[in-house]
């Protein structure tokens, strides 16, 4: 199974276990699942009703490129 495929299953199944993302306030529950195999990681708010995914991102290209997606 793909990574990315696993990771999303790990975070539709326990999305309060990964990591909030830091200099984000904390009232909006960003958080951050690292992939195992590659430097990425799923950016994501956890909703009511619903996981946004908001970026899949290099860990260290261009850092909160997806800031201005909140």
């Amino acid at each position: 199974m793909g990574e990315i495929r696993q990771g999303l299953i790990a975070i539709a199944n326990a999305p309060q276990t990964s990591a909030r993302v830091s200099n984000v306030g904390e009232s909006l529950g960003v958080r951050r699942f690292l992939l195992r195999r590659f430097p990425y990681a799923v950016v994501y708010l956890e909703l009511a009703n619903e996981i946004r995914i908001l970026a899949i991102a290099h860990t260290s290209r261009e850092p909160g490129f997806w800031r201005q997606r909140l």
